[in-house]
């Protein structure tokens, strides 16, 4: 009797120890690869409908101080538009630099929500830099790409340290020749480690 008290203490107590996990350590890394939508939801299963658009990407983030963390990410995001009854596709390359200042947890650290700010660069490129058509030609060339960023992201811990990962986010392109504004939604899943 006195053994099976003893296993009931020790397991209650070993998983309050795992319920109550730390996460984001100072020091701590993470890698997330993610892929998402881009503007709009899909109205069908075939991407290549006007004003569709898909983006995937891979983030690295060290976290700091009182959960708070730094990261870069690279993303390439395509987007497909119907002119003059032709489809055309713009796609970028973008890296960007961002910091979530404050975050959200419950009290066991399993669910984290954080707003981010950030900065970008890339390049935009129209129809792949083909430029000529049926009906003529394009007068776009490819544009160099700035801007800021700003999101929100959110964790679901399923392991110590592998994450189920959504964000929302949108951009500002003051240097785009098609759009001012774009917004995209991924999900991903988000590995942490110590070097």
């Amino acid at each position: 009797m006195r053994n099976l008290w003893f296993m009931v203490m020790a397991s209650l107590l070993l998983f309050h120890v795992s319920a109550l996990a730390q996460r984001h350590i100072n020091g701590q890394w993470g890698v997330t690869p993610q892929l998402g939508i881009m503007d709009r939801l899909p109205t069908t299963a075939h991407l290549l409908t006007a004003g569709q658009g898909t983006v995937i990407g891979l983030d690295l983030l060290r976290y700091g101080k009182q959960e708070r963390y730094w990261k870069v990410a690279y993303q390439y995001d395509r987007k497909y538009y119907g002119v003059l009854g032709q489809t055309l596709s713009t796609d970028r390359h973008t890296l960007a630099f961002s910091y979530a200042p404050i975050r959200f947890t419950d009290v066991r650290r399993r669910f984290y929500l954080m707003p981010l700010m950030g900065v970008y660069g890339g390049v935009e490129r129209i129809n792949r830099n083909v430029l000529d058509l049926p009906e003529g030609r394009l007068l776009n060339r490819p544009t160099g790409l700035a801007g800021l960023q700003a999101a929100g992201e959110a964790e679901a811990y399923i392991t110590s340290q592998t994450a189920l990962f959504v964000t929302l986010q949108t951009r500002y392109l003051p240097f785009s020749t098609l759009s001012q504004f774009r917004t995209a939604g991924l999900v991903g899943v988000r590995f942490t480690f110590f070097r």
